[in-house]
């Protein structure tokens, strides 16, 4: 169950109330998709196209999708959010109105505060530390909703946006191996976090 706090944004209500809890991959998710909204200059829901790649296939994961689509209003089941499997994380963006392009690629602070919680085992969680590890996800996930956008993520706009640019993979953003390690040590396969409820 959500608890507003004091610093908590006010969009952050309308991010639990759609994904039915606080986690750090929805709140990043939201994040990245309200970027790459005001990157490409569009309102959202059926001004938008975005496509999403990364490692998104099973919870929590996954959850990244979520605060897209409730951020942007961009959806799967309207075919304007589409997911590819990936080793790392980047958002293309596409203005339906005007045709422009925006990347929204993770920055290294992100990615450390994704990598900073470690997903438990569900027979861990239904031991008794459940609760402690409930608190810690929703903290890191008002963390990430308090940063500063410069923190957030990279973008790169117009036509040079259809491929990511050298100077994001190199300088901005991680390498793709890099991104792709400290994925593989925030959500290992093996394990796997169901929320308290």
């Amino acid at each position: 169950e959500y608890h507003r706090q004091p610093g908590d944004p006010e969009w952050l209500a309308q991010v639990v109330q759609f994904h039915g809890h606080l986690g750090p991959a929805v709140v990043a998710g939201a994040r990245m998709g309200m970027i790459g909204l005001r990157a490409v200059e569009a309102k959202g829901y059926f001004d938008v196209k975005m496509t999403c790649e990364g490692p998104f296939a099973k919870p929590p994961q996954s959850c990244f999708l979520d605060g897209i689509q409730v951020a942007t209003g961009a959806t799967m089941g309207k075919r304007t959010l589409d997911w590819v499997q990936g080793d790392g994380i980047l958002l293309r963006v596409e203005n339906t109105r005007t045709g422009k392009v925006a990347v929204v690629c993770p920055t290294p602070a992100l990615m450390d505060l994704l990598g900073s919680f470690r997903s438990k085992p569900l027979a861990e969680t239904r031991r008794g530390s459940g609760q402690q590890d409930h608190q810690e996800l929703e903290a890191t996930a008002r963390k990430i909703a308090g940063m500063p956008e410069k923190d957030i993520a990279s973008v790169t706009t117009h036509a040079a946006a259809l491929r990511v640019p050298e100077h994001i993979e190199r300088g901005m953003m991680m390498d793709p191996v890099q991104q792709k390690e400290r994925l593989r040590r925030a959500w290992p396969e093996r394990d796997r976090f169901t929320p308290r409820r």
